[in-house]
């Protein structure tokens, strides 16, 4: 756990609760949200032992350049390989489901250059 967490500067997220201008659900799960505008988003995504706790939502507003993302997985300390992804014509991009139907994190940062 101590490398997801490491290069995050996390003092400097914003609990962003249930904005619609950061983060629409899929209507089925538990989430929490922080991030420092649109450039570090950290999302927490709870199952509380839903039927279909793979479903995720959609980040939106976001700028129109290239981001990365990773899951964690809080209960092995382990995270996905990074992969990235482009807004849609609209700012959302539309999140992909979770790898398990458990408790997942996901780190999603913006592509500095």
């Amino acid at each position: 756990m101590r490398k997801f967490f490491e290069k995050l500067e996390w003092w400097k997220l914003i609990p962003r609760f249930d904005s619609p201008a950061y983060f629409v659900s899929d209507g089925e799960n538990y989430h929490a949200i922080a991030s420092d505008e649109r450039k570090t988003i950290v999302i927490y995504f709870c199952n509380y032992g839903m039927e279909n706790g793979f479903k995720t939502g959609r980040l939106m507003n976001l700028d129109k350049c290239e981001y990365t993302y990773q899951w964690f997985n809080p209960r092995t300390g382990e995270y996905s390989e990074k992969r990235s992804f482009w807004p849609d014509e609209h700012r959302i991009y539309h999140i992909e489901q979770k790898p398990e139907n458990l408790d997942m994190v996901l780190l999603v940062e913006k592509v500095r250059k």
